[in-house]
């Protein structure tokens, strides 16, 4: 029972790091993982000043160089042009705070199992987005729930209004690449399956790939490039790979048996026709239409351009967001939406501090998937896939995918820690048997 409630425990800690929510009572501008990070940073501190002999090694260190050159190209940006508009200047701050958020959730993961690794964390990544998920839906089926989470969940009331669906700080696109995420891990998981005879771990893996899925694209549609990808990873494994009979059978089975589910609540429950049509509005157009049309795409469309003038090019504009909300003083052009009136994250970014924080944003994001592909050569492809889905999913919009990562960072750290504490002991007990 104890252990039960501990997974219970390391769920919730899990979702307050990776979906981050203002609770009720909470000032404004703090949240779950500011929180966490508070915790986390003097707790790091205590577990170095344990650690005899620690290095930080030196790859940490270009990794933190590459953050700090984010926010110094950003700076750059907004003190050459003259702007307010400070989103970026902090990335350091934010991606440390992040990473201190990750650390308190894989110390309380460890302190409940004894251990934590890559598997584990990718687990209990995989169990809270189908948990945020089945909690989407029961908000959007049941007024009760609804009610029942905009208790401790005030900041929903505005996705009333957009008539969107939501978890408890699950929503919109921000959701959808973490998801997008998340299911490209469950499907490498699924094809270090394909060769074992454990139907009963297949057909749970596939299970939550198939939830998040479905549901996750209903709250943020770019759940369908991970969607996507996870698929072609599944037919990899099954149609090259030689997968195990019963693995086959299990990805099928689940498969099916949802799919029937899904058909049968679309044609009987006008919330689920609706919430499906939104999610996989390119799909129905693809077979009513024969081309993909989604709104939102043409919307990218629209706003996918690029600056017309060199120093744009270079080092931006200055402007993430709508100046007229950053700056009071602002009294050039208003547009819709964000600075240009453009939603595609590689618009955003190159208007906002050129190619020359772009390429250091991009570098960022290389190094910390390298660091930790190198630490876990098993999972390679996992981190190197994330890399390209970070970069497919930037063409439509400039979320900030690091939380994905920044767990697997701390545990670069601690396995640092761990092999440095093993050697200098090593080495002291050498020394003492030759006294």
């Amino acid at each position: 029972m104890a252990k039960f409630i501990g997974v219970l425990v390391c769920l919730c800690a899990t979702s307050l790091f990776f979906f981050p929510v203002t609770l009720v009572g909470m000032p404004p501008n703090l949240n779950t993982k500011l929180v966490m990070a508070v915790i986390g940073l003097p707790l790091l501190g205590y577990n170095l000043s344990k650690s005899s002999g620690y290095k930080i090694e030196s790859r940490l260190i270009s990794w933190f160089g590459l953050a700090c050159c984010v926010s110094l190209a950003t700076y750059l940006s907004v003190a050459l042009n003259n702007t307010a508009d400070y989103t970026y200047v902090t990335y350091v701050v934010s991606m440390m705070v992040w990473t201190m958020a990750a650390y308190v959730t894989l110390k309380l993961i460890e302190f409940v199992h004894g251990y934590v690794d890559v598997k584990l964390i990718i687990l209990y990544l995989m169990g809270m987005c189908t948990l945020q998920c089945i909690l989407a839906i029961a908000i959007d089926m049941n007024v009760d729930v609804q009610q029942f989470v905009d208790r401790f969940y005030p900041d929903s009331a505005w996705l009333h209004e957009k008539k969107r669906m939501y978890g408890f700080g699950c929503c919109l696109d921000v959701a959808g690449g973490r998801f997008a995420v998340v299911l490209i891990m469950i499907a490498y998981l699924l094809y270090h399956e394909s060769k074992k005879d454990d139907w009963r771990t297949v057909a749970f893996y596939m299970t939550c790939f198939i939830i998040i899925s479905v549901i996750g694209n209903m709250i943020g549609r770019t759940t369908t490039v991970g969607m996507v990808l996870g698929v072609l990873v599944i037919i990899y494994s099954v149609l090259v790979k030689g997968a195990h009979s019963k693995y086959i059978k299990s990805v099928a089975g689940i498969g099916m048996a949802i799919v029937i589910v899904t058909v049968v609540l679309y044609n009987t429950n006008q919330r689920w026709h609706n919430n499906l049509e939104f999610g996989f509005e390119g799909f129905f157009s693809l077979v009513e239409k024969g081309k993909w049309e989604v709104h939102s795409n043409e919307m990218l469309k629209e706003g996918f351009i690029f600056p017309d003038n060199a120093k744009t090019w270079l080092i931006g504009d200055g402007y993430f967001e709508e100046p007229a909300n950053t700056d009071p003083y602002y009294t050039g052009r208003s547009f819709y939406g964000y600075y240009m009136g453009t939603d595609s994250g590689y618009s955003r970014f190159l208007f906002y501090f050129g190619l020359i924080g772009l390429l250091a944003f991009s570098a960022f994001f290389v190094e910390t998937v390298s660091i930790c592909a190198g630490s876990f050569p098993e999972y390679k492809y996992i981190f190197w896939g994330i890399l390209v889905l970070n970069f497919a999913i930037w063409v439509k919009v400039s979320t900030d995918i690091y939380v994905t990562l920044a767990p697997f960072i701390c545990l670069c750290m601690m396995k640092s820690m761990q092999e440095q504490e093993e050697i200098f002991t090593s080495r002291n007990q050498i020394g003492r048997n030759f006294v």
